[in-house]
């Protein structure tokens, strides 16, 4: 198989697991922030090998930066229209 993709399939599997660990932070973020992991270490000269590896690292630190227990929620519930009010 070619090597571009054994590694795209090992940051993929690293990238769902570091979701599936994150669990109380919205998934798009976690995924955000490994891919710009992944960026930072490319651009630090991590090689193929380490770079699943190294990404996760720094994405677990920035997560552990973070501190959301749960999601926030709207103060105000906003009003719903009636029907047959014009708008």
């Amino acid at each position: 198989m070619n090597p571009a993709l054994l590694l795209r399939r090992r940051l993929v599997e690293t990238a769902a697991g570091l979701a599936d660990e994150y669990g109380a932070h919205p998934a798009g973020s976690v995924l955000r922030c490994y891919a710009r992991a992944v960026r930072l270490m490319r651009r630090a000269g991590c090689g193929d090998d380490e770079l699943p590896a190294a990404a996760r690292r720094a994405a677990v630190e920035m997560l552990s930066a973070r501190r959301v227990e749960e999601p926030l929620r709207l103060s105000v519930i906003p009003r719903q229209r009636r029907p047959g009010w014009a708008s």
